[in-house]
């Protein structure tokens, strides 16, 4: 049996149309016990607004930061720009938007690239999205978060620092020396939020979340995104 692809794509954009309008006719989930479920209290409705989950979102084009500086329940853009060409027009453009601006550096620092770190501090971004060791300790030795650095006649602060899957925390002890600053010393700031690696399932993410001894926001889940196997155990090179 032969069908065009045409009619194949077609088939599969009409699959998901009809899903979507299943999933907004149902206003109870399935097997949610509304019937014991007591009225939240002004503490417990504090509380629940609080641990409220916030979403970021990671933009590689100008067209997805014009999108994403658009979605109203959107808290923080990242920008992974493949080149450094419109970068800092793309940070204008998530600061008048009045949300988090978060940056993301290079995965690989090569030879003579070991001073990029003043391209990245000189954006003022709210945040750093660090992906590699290299790049940690080189902004650990120039003070960590919240110390001053000058360049080029101007001084900067080192933004926040969030840690990305590639650092592979797969456990408490990883994600709390990376959180405490990697043994910089008493007072010393670490990351601020932790991705763990994509090799954790579910379960293993809620255990790790559970054993972490600190805010409820420190520990970042990827919702969605393409599974980068190389950077996991079942990479079929390392194998």
């Amino acid at each position: 049996l032969f069908v065009p692809l045409k009619e194949v794509k077609q088939a599969r954009r009409d699959a998901v149309e009809a899903l979507l309008g299943e999933r907004l006719s149902t206003v109870v989930a399935e097997g949610a016990d509304t019937a014991e479920s007591a009225p939240l209290t002004s503490e417990a409705t504090a509380q629940r607004a609080a641990a409220r989950a916030s979403l970021s979102l990671l933009c590689r084009t100008p067209e997805q930061v014009d999108a994403a500086c658009k979605v109203d329940d959107l808290g923080e853009v990242i920008l992974d720009f493949l080149e450094i060409h419109g970068l800092k027009e793309a940070c204008e453009v998530v600061r008048q938007s009045g949300k988090t601006l978060g940056v993301a550096t290079p995965r690989i620092l090569k030879p003579g690239e070991d001073r990029l770190w003043r391209f990245y501090l000189s954006l003022n971004a709210d945040a750093l999205l660090v992906r590699s060791a290299g790049m940690l300790q080189q902004l650990y030795d120039l003070g960590g978060p919240g110390a001053s650095v000058g360049i080029g006649g101007k001084v900067h602060e080192i933004p926040r620092l969030h840690g990305d899957f590639s650092l592979n925390v797969a456990n408490r002890e990883a994600a709390e020396m990376f959180l405490q600053s990697a043994g910089q010393g008493e007072g010393a700031k670490g990351l601020a939020r932790i991705t763990p690696t994509h090799d954790l399932n579910v379960d293993q993410i809620c255990e790790l979340a559970r054993g972490l001894e600190a805010s409820h926001d420190v520990l970042e889940v990827i919702v969605h995104q393409h599974l980068p196997v190389f950077h996991t155990e079942h990479c079929v090179f390392c194998r």
